[in-house]
């Protein structure tokens, strides 16, 4: 949450930042209303996409079912964020946004200013529910929603810092720790959700000797 955040927040920056150098600062509600409804459309997608899970588990065997979602969600995850962050690198995104900012306007389009921005954030937000998916079957929804909060908490601070006093952050750093940090948890939910289809007898298990579980990165030691 706090990583694709932070990078929909420094794209939201820079869109108005581009309103200002070019003397368009009256378009500057059209942004935060595209970034608003970013933020809605991604809320109901979540939430939709858990009403969707949680009736598929009604009456089968919820192991299985979040076995097999949770492999799904890694395999999303590692090769959406492989093509985003690679192809598409957060300089090139903003690149590509500018340059439709300028063309929506050329033609005078408020809507078009909106759609750019909703895009950005609807973007960001798709990336932090495939790997919600994945993740929240294997914790509280207590614990879910306390990580969700302490984000949005940071991310506000981090708003009213670029927004008013225009503060530079070491973008590329905190990206790079922030990426590492998401592939190992896609490891552990990896390894969790193996061990749910293990368990269920739906793979079948082969021990491997000598060798500890690590449950705080989902390592068990089978084949």
């Amino acid at each position: 949450m706090l990583r694709e955040g932070l990078e929909a927040l420094l794209i939201v920056s820079a869109l108005i930042a581009y309103l200002k150098r070019t003397g368009n600062h009256r378009y500057q509600k059209w942004i935060w209303l595209g970034a608003a409804a970013g933020v809605v459309v991604s809320v109901v997608a979540a939430l939709v996409i858990n009403a969707i899970f949680t009736s598929a588990m009604a009456g089968t065997n919820r192991e299985i079912i979040e076995g097999v979602t949770g492999i799904i969600a890694v395999l999303m995850m590692i090769g959406v964020g492989i093509w985003l962050h690679q192809k598409s690198c957060l300089h090139a995104w903003t690149r590509y946004i500018s340059a439709q900012m300028s063309t929506a306007l050329s033609i005078g389009s408020v809507l078009g200013m909106a759609a750019i921005s909703f895009l950005s954030i609807f973007r960001e937000g798709a990336e932090t529910i495939i790997f919600y998916i994945g993740m929240a079957p294997s914790i509280s929804a207590g614990q879910l929603l306390a990580g969700i909060g302490l984000a949005a908490l940071i991310l506000l601070v981090f708003t009213v810092l670029l927004i008013r006093f225009s503060m530079k952050i070491p973008v590329a750093p905190f990206f790079k720790a922030a990426t590492l940090l998401i592939y190992v948890l896609a490891f552990k939910i990896l390894g969790v959700s193996l061990h749910a289809l293990q368990l269920t007898n739906v793979i079948s298990v082969s021990q491997i000797a000598n060798l500890p579980i690590i449950d705080l990165i989902g390592f068990f030691p089978t084949w």
